[in-house]
């Protein structure tokens, strides 16, 4: 969506720049300076209003998928509070159950298996590779050989995962959830004043039993009598990171702050030190008045050197900022690519404008000026460079990646169908670093718009914007639909980020525009606070389209197996402890099921499967019971 916006905004100021560059035909020259402070104006409330456009629409897109479709989230709520050695989901089952006075769906318990990462990862290719070869997907030969040398301490391993504190808990209609949410909030209520609370018939019954006989909350309400639990709204079960949760987790911002400072510090160093003197050769090549060709030569040399290493460098910022947010230990995958495209998205920004802030400091302390003409020159190259490197770095770099993998395999005759599956996976398209790309792009056309509309650059960078967004929209969903690893995003953090940091290009061109209308000289300090001002004011009306656009959700009679049965996850099989428990420890609170794997849809059956034999499948599933982990009791009870 937000690149389709792009392609009609630059797509409608392409004809709006073109008739404002031949004003001098269409107006008298008494009027042309008033005419071309009118055609600014007007650019500037174009743009604005189209960016608004695109909030509100966006939102309201956000709103209508939370109002119109059934999400997994409706039905479940998140439990925290619970004790490490809290691992069996009957025992968790039980204590919802008693205290809401009904059966409840199922519980996915929350493991800390961060130490075991691999080994988890490991026991869940092998069911994967049992339920194809028995499912005739490859012969068994192709499988690699079946060994249990070292596997006699997996039951060992499994059992002894702790609890990380969290469990999420599944109802069958969104009316059950909706009681337990109002439940335990007056649980915390009664916990909190050690009393009785007022409220509404329907639960009175249940209160009252949950107080003794002095008016007290009673031990029944909590877990084991005495851990309190408190629930709230989960995520969607494909942006949960499992293997993130630890029993006393911690969000590890230092990671990402380390890398956001360094990549501050880097930025500054380069401009200082390479970025910096290159611009300023060219100040002093313009003072030229005869130049020769070896100095022509150098003065094209050093502003190639200069845009394309911006450029390449934010692709470097882009892959440490990603890195450093892998290990900050994210819950939510949402919440994980906002904080990356904000992070990536403020170094990458710096890096495109660092080094003309400090040749425009270096320029006002010898007595010298940065020319207008000379900026947008080195603007227009570096969104070239960035348009070239961004398109070079996304179609080679995976074909790169895939060719060599491909010939590593093919050197293995050995290598079984599972581990070499995992290498050919196709990466999924991350959102956050098209969001930053484009964020960069506006900028710069902004910044052109704002230093010299009617100059040649801005009219070919405009136009190059647009076809380049119509290109992308094209080209990114032949990719997201053929090409990519299927990926699934629900909730709307990253594009509320976005939506802020997408105030700062239009509050760039209204800083042009008000200085062209005023015909005023600017100084820094009131081009900063008219950026700051226009900043302040888009971040209000974002922050009122969200306000205005709370979704409202209305409770249906669609039941939960029938909202399972649409998509090929949930809370139980994106859990790969729960599923390795379910599958060597089956009960009827944990059923055994199949792990929830990309590219391995079919083995969920219904739409998602190729054939129609549900029974096959389920014989594939009982296959993988009958060989449980070795050590694992064949009786549960034990």
């Amino acid at each position: 969506r937000f690149i389709a916006f792009g392609g009609l905004v630059f797509g409608t100021l392409v004809p709006a720049l073109a008739l404002a560059r031949y004003l001098d035909f269409l107006v008298d020259h008494q009027d042309l300076a008033t005419a071309k402070k009118g055609a600014m104006a007007v650019l500037y409330v174009l743009v604005f209003l189209l960016t608004c456009r695109w909030w509100w629409s966006q939102i309201q897109a956000a709103k209508e998928d939370v109002e119109d479709e059934p999400h997994h989230s409706d039905f479940a709520v998140v439990a925290q509070g619970f004790p490490r050695n809290a691992k069996s989901c009957q025992e968790i089952k039980d204590f919802f159950d008693s205290v809401l006075g009904f059966s409840v769906e199922g519980v996915s318990i929350a493991y800390d298996f961060a130490d075991e990462q691999d080994f988890v990862e490991d026991r869940i290719s092998k069911i994967v590779q049992k339920a194809d070869t028995y499912l005739g997907v490859y012969p068994t030969r192709l499988g690699g050989v079946e060994s249990r040398f070292g596997d006699s301490q997996d039951a060992f391993i499994i059992d002894n995962l702790c609890n990380s504190g969290y469990a999420f808990v599944v109802f069958s209609r969104e009316e059950d959830r909706a009681f337990c949410i109002r439940r335990f909030e007056d649980i915390e209520r009664q916990i909190a004043r050690g009393e009785a609370s007022d409220s509404s018939s329907e639960d009175e019954a249940l209160i009252i039993r949950s107080l003794d006989h002095r008016g007290a909350p009673a031990r029944s309400i909590f877990f084991r009598g005495k851990y309190q639990i408190k629930v709230g709204a989960p995520p969607e079960p494909c942006g949960i990171r499992w293997e993130n949760f630890r029993a006393q987790h911690a969000l590890r911002w230092w990671n990402l702050l380390m890398v956001m400072f360094l990549c501050f510090g880097l930025v500054f160093v380069v401009a200082v030190s390479f970025l910096g003197p290159g611009v300023l050769f060219q100040m002093s090549f313009i003072n030229l008045q005869h130049p020769k060709t070896t100095e022509e030569v150098l003065f094209f040399m050093e502003q190639a050197s200069v845009c394309w290493s911006v450029a390449v460098s934010n692709r470097v910022i882009a892959a440490l900022v990603r890195s450093a947010a892998l290990r900050v230990g994210f819950l939510q995958r949402a919440s994980e690519d906002a904080a990356t495209f904000c992070v990536a998205a403020t170094c990458m920004f710096l890096n495109c404008v660092s080094h003309l802030l400090v040749v425009a400091v270096v320029s006002y302390q010898e007595g010298t000026v940065l020319t207008v003409d000379l900026t947008v020159e080195i603007l227009f190259h570096t969104l070239v460079a960035h348009i070239v490197v961004t398109e070079i770095e996304r179609m080679l770099l995976p074909l790169f990646v895939y060719w060599y993998t491909f010939a590593s395999i093919a050197d293995k005759s050995f290598l079984p169908v599972r581990e070499a599956e995992v290498m050919l996976t196709a990466p999924e398209m991350e959102l956050w670093i098209r969001y930053a790309d484009h964020f960069i792009l506006w900028c710069l056309a902004c910044s052109l718009l704002a230093f010299k509309p009617l100059s040649s650059y801005t009219m070919v960078a405009v136009l190059l914007c647009s076809v380049y967004c119509v290109a992308t929209y094209l080209t990114d969903k032949y990719r997201f639909l053929r090409t990519c690893g299927q990926v699934f995003s629900i909730a709307p953090k990253l594009d509320s980020a976005a939506h802020y940091f997408f105030t700062i290009p239009p509050a760039l061109l209204f800083v042009g525009a008000l200085f062209r209308v005023l015909s005023q000289e600017p100084t820094m300090t009131l081009v900063v606070a008219a950026f700051c001002v226009h900043v302040v004011l888009s971040v209000v009306i974002v922050r009122a389209f969200l306000l205005c656009s709370q979704p409202e959700p209305q409770s249906t009679d669609v039941p939960y197996v029938e909202v399972a049965s649409m998509t090929p996850f949930n809370y139980f099989n994106t859990n790969k402890i729960h599923v390795l428990r379910a599958l060597h420890c089956p009960s009827v609170a944990v059923p055994p099921i199949y792990p929830c794997v990309p590219g391995k849809e079919y083995l969920h059956g219904g739409q998602f499967a190729d054939f129609d034999e549900p029974t096959r499948l389920r014989e594939g599933l009982m296959n993988l019971v009958k060989a449980p982990l070795q050590g694992w009791p064949r009786n549960p009870a034990e």
